[in-house]
């Protein structure tokens, strides 16, 4: 039982009092409504602060890895060199040795009267130039180097005849 106590000419209207009541209830939906979006919108803030901590620490541990990785490709490389460095060491004393039997060999057993006068080694090509003071000892020489079968390609690049010094022929090997 309700007791009113004001006067009837006060009490609200029947319009005025389900107009009020329709106004209450959509208050409240309203601020349910702005409750629910509010707790949504702070459970994503949290989530996606969550994210971005994992996010960040994924990154230093990838940059980590990366710093790591890039210390050990350098290592890789310096051994790569030199391993190519110790390659080159190898065959360039292989080449040592060729090119010691192809130039030691010939000039070892020079006849009494023929002189080495230059020698001239590079890479692809070795020059070396005799000196003899008569033909006979120049023309030994020349049979040995032709009959020892130890040179592809053999060069006469220069012939000159001086009656002080006597023959000075400069031979090409390659």
């Amino acid at each position: 039982m309700e007791i009113n106590l004001l006067p009837i000419e006060l009490s609200p209207s029947r319009g005025a009092a389900k107009f009020a009541k329709t106004l209450n209830r959509i208050t409240i939906i309203v601020t349910g409504i702005f409750l629910f979006i509010s707790l949504v919108g702070v459970i994503f803030i949290v989530f996606f602060s969550i994210q971005i901590g994992s996010s960040v620490t994924k990154q230093t541990t990838l940059k980590s890895n990366i710093q790591s990785l890039e210390g050990t490709e350098q290592k890789l490389f310096l051994i790569k060199d030199r391993i190519d460095k110790i390659k080159f060491a190898l065959a360039s004393k292989n080449a040592e040795d060729a090119l010691e039997i192809m130039v030691n060999q010939p000039l070892s057993n020079l006849p009494s009267t023929v002189s080495v006068n230059s020698v001239q080694i590079d890479s692809t090509t070795t020059k070396f130039s005799v000196l003899s003071t008569d033909s006979l000892g120049m023309a030994t020489f020349l049979n040995t180097l032709v009959t020892s079968g130890i040179y592809k390609n053999l060069t006469l690049t220069s012939f000159v005849f001086n009656p002080e010094r006597g023959y000075v022929i400069t031979l090409e090997i390659s």
